[in-house]
């Protein structure tokens, strides 16, 4: 086997080995193809190619009623972390940061940091405290399950969930122009933060589709039960 293969195949095996647990008969398909691909580069083509499905994040399917309160169950124990607070928290170190300034531009960055981070705090803990509520209301995790993923859908197809992705693009920015010189001061730094938001953005826009393909595996498991 040549050195280029076998590059294709630890990349392939690579796929399969951090794909998502929903995708992983789709990575081992692609990897399995791998073998039998006529020319090297070929491989190596496809193999970085299969590389697409680490940006699909699913859990395994639901097919049954054990498996949807299992799911049920880990968003009622995501309850107690506190991502909203982490945002607030930076809200103050860029306040602090603004006060010790030295030039207009950071200053303005560094407001803009503050507003966003508590912006970003507020919708985190409306949606956190709109689950706990759900979860205090509906005592079977089944249900539960259904209607916390019914309530995720429509926020983000709601104006807020679909404008949270330009929302980091500004804040990623303005974390550029917090440091001095900018974006041609920091080109390492802007050219990061680009590609994390750029990834960020793409597992964005799947989030929808993915979370209406659990509510119709969960629907479908109802409907099999009654």
């Amino acid at each position: 086997m040549t050195l280029v293969r076998r590059v294709a195949m630890k990349i392939s095996g690579g796929v399969v080995r951090y794909a998502s647990p929903g995708c992983k008969e789709w990575a081992e398909g692609l990897a399995h193809e791998v073998e039998f691909i006529e020319g090297d580069w070929a491989a190596l083509r496809w193999a970085m190619g299969s590389a697409r499905v680490l940006l699909d994040r699913r859990g395994a399917p639901m097919t049954s009623l054990a498996d949807v309160a299992a799911r049920g169950r880990r968003f009622s124990e995501s309850l107690n972390k506190g991502g909203s607070n982490v945002m607030f928290v930076m809200a103050v170190s860029y306040l602090i940061r603004l006060v010790d300034s030295a030039s207009l531009q950071q200053r303005i960055a560094c407001g803009v940091l503050v507003i966003i981070s508590i912006y970003i705090g507020i919708v985190a803990r409306v949606q956190q405290r709109k689950r706990q509520a759900l979860s205090d209301t509906v005592g079977d995790l089944t249900l539960y399950c259904k209607l916390e993923l019914e309530r995720q859908r429509d926020f983000l197809q709601s104006g807020i969930g679909r404008s949270i992705h330009l929302i980091l693009l500004l804040y990623i920015s303005s974390m550029v122009f917090a440091h001095k010189g900018g974006f041609r001061a920091n080109p390492f730094i802007a050219a990061s933060g680009l590609l994390i938001w750029a990834l960020v953005t793409v597992l964005a826009l799947r989030q929808p589709r993915r979370v209406q393909r659990e509510i119709d595996e969960v629907n479908a498991v109802l409907k099999e039960t009654r």
